[in-house]
């Protein structure tokens, strides 16, 4: 069976409240789930943050529910890895974001 992921893209201004959502769904991590920054040059400051989260079927339809409704600006996008291993990539280039590099 294929692994299937959502890859979640929200707005900047959505970060804080988007981490609490995902704290309901994962107590362990829920509240570090928007880490990794997105913005048009690739450098700060974010406009977007992202993430990927591997799920079910059954997960899938209450996640695009949830985000749809807490979120309505954001893009979840499912992704099975073993068909489009280059999905997050196309998914960035669609949307006119690039990855920011954490400062080491």
């Amino acid at each position: 069976m294929p692994t299937q992921l959502a890859i979640l893209v929200i707005e900047a201004a959505d970060r804080g409240r988007a981490n609490q959502v995902a704290l309901l769904l994962d107590p362990e991590g829920g509240a570090r789930t928007f880490t990794a920054g997105l913005s048009a040059n690739g450098e700060e400051p974010a406009s977007h943050y992202w993430c990927a989260t591997t799920v079910s079927a059954e997960v899938w339809g209450r996640l695009l529910t949830l985000w749809s409704e807490q979120f309505p600006s954001a893009k979840v996008v499912e992704w099975f890895t073993d068909f489009e291993p280059n999905r997050p990539a196309r998914l960035l280039e669609e949307l006119g974001l690039r990855t920011i590099d954490p400062q080491l």
